[in-house]
C-alpha cells in the first residue's frame, strides 16, 4: 500500500477520532469493519484482514477487497453480505468492528 494512502487514513481517523473527543458527534454513525481470514480453504483470497468494509446507517453495507485486483461491492444490508461471503467459511472468519454499535435513537 503506498505510503501517502496510508498517512491519508490516519489523518482522516484522527481528525474523526478530534471531533469525537470535543464532543461532537460525527454526522452520521458509520461503522467501519474487516474480515480477518486465519486459514484459506481454497487458495483464492489469502489469510490475515481480506475485506475491509463500512456500514451505513441505513444498513447498507460496503466492502473492499485487499487483494491485487482490488472491488467495491455494495449489499443492501450486512445480513446480505454475511450470506454471500461469508456463509462458506464461517469457521475461517472473524469480522472485526472498528467503531462501536451507535446508541440506539442516535441520529443518522
Amino acid at each position: 500500500m503506498p505510503m501517502w494512502l496510508i498517512m491519508l487514513g490516519t489523518r482522516l481517523d484522527m481528525r474523526h477520532d478530534a471531533a469525537t473527543d470535543k464532543g461532537t458527534r460525527p454526522t452520521s454513525p458509520l461503522r467501519r469493519f474487516y474480515v480477518l481470514r486465519v486459514a484459506d480453504p481454497t487458495g483464492v483470497s489469502g489469510t490475515g484482514r481480506i475485506v475491509e468494509g463500512v456500514v451505513f446507517p441505513d444498513g447498507r453495507t460496503v466492502l473492499r477487497w485487499r487483494a491485487p485486483i482490488s472491488s467495491l461491492v455494495v449489499f443492501e444490508n450486512f445480513e446480505a453480505f454475511k450470506e454471500v461471503y461469508l456463509h462458506k467459511h464461517r469457521l475461517c472468519n472473524t469480522i472485526i468492528f472498528v467503531d462501536p454499535e451507535p446508541e440506539s435513537g442516535a441520529n443518522p
